[in-house]
């Protein structure tokens, strides 16, 4: 990756840090049982205004774009339906392999099917690497977990099979309208995303007759974490469309953002939420290191000409 590429990546990867982070405090926070369809209407909302401002105001979709959002709105809502299941029905260190994987190998699949982007062998290597660093670092003591939520049911597994299959998915048609489209209508991509989809949130809570003045009710801790959480998901998603466009292998790229943003998020949770790592983990922060660099280093790089980049690199 060139430095453009790799300042926009690192800019990615902080504002889904920033996302995750502060969907976890506003989770902390609010005191109701409707935090998902809060979370996708409060923030399709910013999201869709954030994005209309980056495109001039201005909003002009052909049929394909709208069919991909409404498409991607569906994936979107089945994302954080089948993560809140997954959740609460088996461990977090299968679920979370299962999702970065997902998000990792899915859209590099199709961009390698569709229209014959591969990976190189020493990528693939490094990908290999982080898969493993994510199973090591979300792994946690036995006595951490409830015997409900330690077993490996049919239900918890179709869950975590839906959640692999949404979350890539979702970067997958990112990158298919980008590749049919270029450079146009990537903001209105955005847009119908996140509209349809809190438009699919604010009827599942007509359907369950939902108090809405219940439901958005809440403290303002959880308001202040709610509206960062929707900023920094605004600018992460117009950031990653914006990087779609420059020459890098989309498989790499989502391996990067995934693996980066798992790695920045365990730096979070020791600093703010006081979680503590097992060696277990220490080992799989380190391999993730170890892969993030080498698959950014050696990302369009053959077997062969591995020593005589390290050769120049040590120089």
């Amino acid at each position: 990756m060139g430095i453009p590429q790799i300042a926009f990546m690192a800019l990615i990867i902080v504002l889904y840090t920033f996302q995750n982070f502060f969907c976890k405090r506003f989770s902390l926070c609010y005191e109701g049982k409707d935090s998902t369809p809060v979370l996708t209407i409060v923030g399709g909302i910013i999201v869709v205004g954030v994005t209309f401002f980056f495109s001039g105001c201005v909003f002009s979709a052909q049929a394909l774009t709208v069919i991909l959002g409404i498409v991607n709105a569906v994936v979107l809502y089945g994302y954080n339906d089948f993560l809140l299941k997954a959740s609460v029905s088996g461990p977090y260190s299968v679920l979370i392999v299962f999702a970065v994987f997902g998000g990792i190998s899915v859209p590099a699949l199709a961009k390698w099917i569709g229209f014959g982007e591969a990976m190189t062998g020493p990528a693939m290597c490094f990908l290999a690497i982080i898969m493993v660093s994510v199973y090591l670092m979300s792994v946690k003591p036995s006595d951490e977990n409830t015997s409900a939520t330690n077993r490996i049911t049919l239900k918890f597994l179709l869950y975590s099979v839906g959640l692999f299959i949404c979350n890539g998915s979702y970067a997958a048609i990112l990158a298919l309208q980008q590749e049919l489209t270029g450079e146009a209508e990537k903001e209105e991509l955005i847009m119908v995303t996140f509209a349809v989809a809190a438009i699919i949130s604010l009827i599942s809570l007509i359907v369950k007759k939902a108090s809405f003045k219940n439901v958005f009710r809440m403290k303002k801790s959880a308001f202040i974490n709610l509206i960062i959480y929707a900023l920094s998901a605004a600018f992460a998603i117009n950031s990653l469309v914006i990087i779609l466009l420059l020459e890098v292998n989309t498989g790499v790229l989502l391996a990067v953002q995934n693996a980066g943003v798992m790695l920045v998020s365990v730096i979070f949770s020791l600093t703010f939420f006081k979680e503590k790592l097992t060696k277990m983990n220490t080992i799989g922060c380190i391999f993730m290191a170890i892969g993030l660099v080498g698959i950014t280093v050696f990302e369009k790089a053959s077997f062969s000409e591995i020593p005589a980049m390290i050769s120049t690199l040590l120089k």
